[in-house]
């Protein structure tokens, strides 16, 4: 009877061991399976993270490009700059182990890449950003592929545009000469169709019956001499709305200046092309130069040896005056008042010297292309 009983309790023991052991078994195994996936959504997680960070890298190439702060050459190290990149509080830890090496290969390689005839044009200035990030034990590599755009810049409708449909146009004696004819910026022609020389928000008579007999011949551009044609445009405030988009760019402001502007503004045989805004009338001359977009909230003055290349917008009167030496403008000019050569308010002056206002389809896109901005155009992943 004792022993009937012991061995009973021995093989109930035994089958609770083997339960036991089983369900043990079974808890390592989903430890280990639990175990397994954690370390995997770690991984994944390390793995998007990282290849979240490149792709930011990208973005931070661009924006530093448009900055003019990086060059297409150059390099982005947050491993060692100093700076907290990723917002956690730490400069320069484990996590900010990402670099990018900048190049432009389409640029200058003399190819006709995208096969349209012309070799190392604009449109094939694409910078390649090559981004490795690492974050725990992912590491994730991304190329980028940034194209400058063009500003966002009117086309012109004539080397000059009155904005006033009653503009009063003084031109005195022939040293002027306003020409729609495409120029390029070393005088030979250009591509583009001819525009008009002036064109007028209204009617054209009102700037014809303001020329001398003398002065036909020189306002120059689409239907002969004299070149003025009408010009309406779809938004009445135009000009002031473009001065008033481009004011925050502006890399040189002038407010109130006192007396005359003799200093540059930008340099076109370099390639530094400037936004310049004036905030209240402005007088420019005596051997000033410059490149880009001229901002005027307010009346301009010039007078001798000014040479500009781009868009010129003024709100209020432009008035000429070539007393020691010659002013050129290669590009286009946007008047929102009124046009005076030699005065102002019906005033004349005697005129030294001479004034060419030249459409230049060159000269323009030279200033939209330098004043674009850097955009992802496509990302690859090795």
């Amino acid at each position: 009877m004792d022993t009937r009983h012991r061995s009973g309790r021995g093989s109930a023991l035994l089958i609770l061991l083997l339960v036991v052991v089983t369900v043990a078994g079974a808890l390592a195994a989903l430890l280990t399976v639990e175990r397994g996936r954690e370390l995997r959504t770690v991984a994944d997680g390390y793995e998007d993270r990282a290849f979240s960070l490149a792709e930011a890298t990208v973005d931070e190439a661009a924006v530093l490009l448009n900055a003019n702060a990086l060059s297409v050459n150059g390099d982005i190290d947050w491993s060692s700059d100093g700076v907290d990149n990723d917002g956690d509080g730490l400069d320069d830890e484990g996590d900010e182990e990402v670099s990018a090496s900048l190049s432009c290969p389409w640029g200058s390689d003399g190819i006709d890449n995208d096969v349209d005839g012309q070799t190392d044009e604009t449109d094939e200035k694409v910078v390649r950003v090559a981004c490795v990030a690492k974050i725990g034990t992912s590491t994730r590599g991304l190329t980028g592929w940034l194209k400058k755009a063009s500003a966002n810049l009117p086309n012109p409708a004539a080397a000059v545009y009155l904005h006033d449909p009653l503009a009063n146009t003084t031109f005195n004696g022939n040293a002027f000469r306003v020409n729609g004819n495409d120029t390029n910026l070393d005088g030979t022609p250009g591509p583009h169709n001819p525009l008009w020389g002036i064109a007028i928000n209204g009617d054209p008579s009102q700037v014809i019956s303001q020329l001398g007999n003398q002065q036909m011949d020189n306002v120059l551009g689409m239907g002969g001499f004299p070149s003025v044609g009408t010009f309406n445009p779809s938004d009445p405030d135009f000009i002031q709305g473009i001065i008033d988009q481009l004011s925050p760019q502006a890399g040189v402001t002038l407010n109130n200046y006192g007396g005359t502007y003799t200093g540059n503004l930008g340099n076109w045989q370099t390639g530094n092309y400037l936004i310049t805004k004036s905030n209240g009338n402005l007088s420019i001359g005596g051997g000033s130069q410059g490149a880009g977009v001229l901002l005027v909230d307010g009346n301009l003055t010039i007078s001798g040896g000014w040479e500009y290349v781009g868009y010129v917008f003024v709100t209020g009167q432009v008035i000429v005056s070539g007393a020691g030496g010659a002013n050129r403008l290669r590009g286009a000019l946007f008047v929102g008042g009124d046009v005076l050569q030699g005065g102002s308010s019906g005033t004349d002056l005697t005129v030294n010297g001479t004034i060419d206002l030249l459409y230049s389809s060159q000269a323009l896109a030279f200033v939209s292309e330098a004043l674009g901005n850097y955009r992802v155009e496509a990302l690859t992943e090795p």
